[in-house]
């Protein structure tokens, strides 16, 4: 396995996951510009929460807005293929790369997925399911539960993502677009 060495500085657009390994950001060049809603059932251990997310790709840049149910603003997260800011956060600990780099992991294209994987983080991709290790161990699995309505323009239409160290598991499903009132 290759090393890619321009991952080893610290910088804001690589990221540590669970188990050492890094990932550092690819250029949103390799997607077809998107734009998506989605809803989010996040559950840590026992704790459930709801979050609808926002999701703009082009050859620019990535936005991610995540917003409560009622539409608040919780969280704004860029990339512009350089860099990830947070522009709105809850807290000042959240890493932007992190959550972009969950993403990419869950959406990009394998080829480009394993140009930004660092040892020791590997994947192995099977028929609805990428499932992310760093030495042995399992930190982020993705698994593809509809892929009806799913196509270049919106990559899944419902998925789960578990990162089983902390006992986290995002249920992902995008929103049906809403047709403008007359």
């Amino acid at each position: 396995m290759l090393l890619n060495t321009s991952c080893l500085r610290q910088d804001s657009h690589c990221t540590t996951l669970m188990g050492n390994g890094r990932y550092c950001l690819q250029p949103t060049t390799t997607m077809l510009p998107f734009e998506v809603q989605q809803k989010v059932e996040a559950t840590i251990k026992s704790h459930h929460e709801t979050m609808v997310t926002e999701i703009a790709v082009n050859s620019e840049g990535m936005q991610m807005i995540v917003l409560t149910p009622f539409g608040h603003p919780l969280m704004h997260v860029s990339y512009n293929n350089n860099e990830a800011k947070v522009l709105v956060s809850p807290d000042s600990r959240l890493d932007p790369a992190m959550m972009i780099a969950m993403t990419q992991l869950a959406l990009w294209p394998v080829a480009s997925v394993r140009k930004g994987l660092n040892s020791p983080l590997h994947l192995e991709e099977s028929a609805g399911k990428r499932r992310y290790f760093a030495n042995d161990k399992l930190v982020l699995e993705v698994q593809y539960l509809d892929m009806e309505g799913a196509d270049a323009m919106a990559p899944a239409h419902k998925f789960q993502l578990s990162l089983p160290s902390v006992d986290l598991k995002l249920d992902i499903e995008t929103l049906p677009e809403v047709e403008p009132a007359p």
